[in-house]
């Protein structure tokens, strides 16, 4: 300590310094804020040269923690993190700045019960956590929660997210594929929405160097996720994994949400939005269901059988119309269900049933009677304005067809009667039919429901697309 500069000038300070004589010094009493910050100590002319960053300094104060305990005693112990004997931390560091946590900071590890104590290890003892480790965990926590390129906050849970190479390029990609639909870098955003593309139209993941330039593609890349709770921070998910298979997954997953030719990413926030009310201003996605969607995003499993299952609940309860006061589906729900059943059938060793568009050759059923479900559904509107039988009948007719539609194809005799083309209308609920040789399901299982669904969106997509270029060519003609 004597070799260094900073810490003699601060011990010459010190000695000298008489606390008595300040309380008139002008600085102080026209400073009231510096009583309530944290004080650097550094050398006079030189900012930059900070005593709490010394070397020498840093090394004993370590070495005085580690010979500190309450009985001056410190336990020795096998470190569970670093795995050599060494002072185990009796009380873990705060992560300061966490959203909805205390002010102060929160402890990852702390036991302050007498019925978490072991073998008369008290506090955190028991926990063996070596001091070095500790401020080892705690320093880099607080680190990434201070930089907003390592953390992302989605409800009330904080993801930190980082590369052990340090290369934040990683971070920015990531970024882009899981949390943001932007990126301050344009090439990057190009790139990916090209990759995107090109593997929907099955050229898988082809293009993914030009994503991967300057980035060490076998670096292991960690995600973690904590939320605070009245006593600590709790962990939610912690993942490790090489950073190229990362993106692979990342990539394979935004090719499995699409359904339309919008090539850009889906965010994660976006999905868990899409699994509440959105006339709900404090529901929460459930928890589990988050932490198996984050498994299935960055490992490439199956997605929770509770997301479709949340997806659909939600399409059948939730109404949205457009400015015409049609119903209307968010493409974001549909592609959740695309994801979901696509993903099931490729792990399973299938080909994939759902396409990015209207299939006129999917014989499926339960994708047949959504079809159909949009066709009537579009004769009814032709036929008696903004009124749909979607509001009275989706919801049994995605469950249980041979209930409902029967008096749905009655209905629609009544209807095609006042609309023009009725004739091409018919045409296609008798080809529909035939797909299916006039025989509807009883029931329809929790993935039918979900290809339902998707039938049905397609068949509306694809006619209004039919109506938008019918108008816009009568507008040429017109002109």
């Amino acid at each position: 300590m004597d070799k260094s500069e900073i810490c003699r000038a601060y011990r010459a300070f010190i000695d000298d310094w008489q606390p008595e004589n300040e309380t008139d010094n002008e600085f102080l009493l026209s400073n009231q804020e510096v009583f309530k910050s944290h004080i650097a100590f550094c050398l006079s002319g030189h900012p930059e040269i900070l005593l709490h960053e010394d070397k020498d300094l840093k090394e004993k104060w370590q070495k005085s923690l580690l010979s500190s305990n309450v009985n001056k005693t410190p336990i020795i112990s096998q470190c569970g993190i670093i795995g050599d004997k060494l002072p185990v931390a009796r009380i873990h560091g705060k992560i300061k700045g966490v959203p909805g946590g205390d002010s102060k900071g929160n402890t990852l590890i702390s036991f302050n019960n007498p019925s978490e104590y072991s073998y008369c290890r008290e506090q955190s003892v028991n926990s063996n956590v070596s001091e070095i480790a500790m401020n080892k965990y705690t320093s880099a926590l607080n680190v990434l929660m201070a930089d907003k390129r390592h953390r992302t906050l989605i409800d009330d849970t904080v993801v930190f997210h980082w590369a052990s190479s340090g290369n934040d390029s990683c971070d920015d990609l990531f970024n882009m594929l899981t949390f943001s639909d932007s990126l301050d870098a344009e090439h990057t955003e190009e790139a990916v929405e090209r990759v995107i593309k090109n593997a929907a139209d099955g050229v898988v993941l082809a293009d993914i160097d030009e994503l991967l330039e300057n980035i060490d593609t076998n670096v292991d890349f960690y995600v973690v996720g904590m939320k605070p709770n009245s006593a600590r921070l709790a962990v939610s998910f912690v993942y490790r994994q090489k950073f190229g298979r990362i993106v692979e997954n990342l990539l394979q997953h935004q090719v499995d949400m699409k359904i339309s030719g919008n090539e850009k990413p889906v965010p994660v926030w976006q999905i868990k939005k899409e699994l509440v009310s959105p006339k709900s201003s404090n529901e929460k996605a459930n928890p589990n269901t988050v932490v198996k969607l984050f498994d299935a995003v960055l490992y490439g499993h199956n997605y929770p059988s509770s997301l479709m299952a949340t997806v659909i609940r939600r399409i059948k309860t939730d109404s949205d119309t457009d400015t015409n006061g049609f119903i209307k589906m968010n493409p974001v729900r549909i592609g959740i269900l695309k994801a979901c059943i696509n993903r099931d059938d490729r792990l399973k060793g299938k080909e994939e049933e759902i396409k990015m568009s209207l299939d006129t050759q999917n014989r499926n059923p339960a994708y047949v009677c959504g079809r159909l479900f949009a066709v009537l559904e579009n004769i009814q509107q032709r036929s008696a304005g903004y009124r749909t039988i979607k509001d009275a009948y989706f919801t049994s007719a995605s469950s249980k067809p041979a209930t409902v539609f029967p008096k749905l194809l009655h209905l629609a005799q009544h209807h095609l009667a006042k609309i023009d083309n009725s004739r091409y209308a018919d045409e296609s609920i008798t080809e529909l039919l035939d797909m299916i040789s006039g025989e509807f399901p009883d029931t329809l299982t929790l993935k039918e429901q979900g290809v339902f669904i998707i039938g049905y969106y397609q068949q509306k997509a694809y006619t209004s697309n039919k109506i938008k270029e019918y108008k816009e060519n009568n507008e040429k003609e017109g002109m």
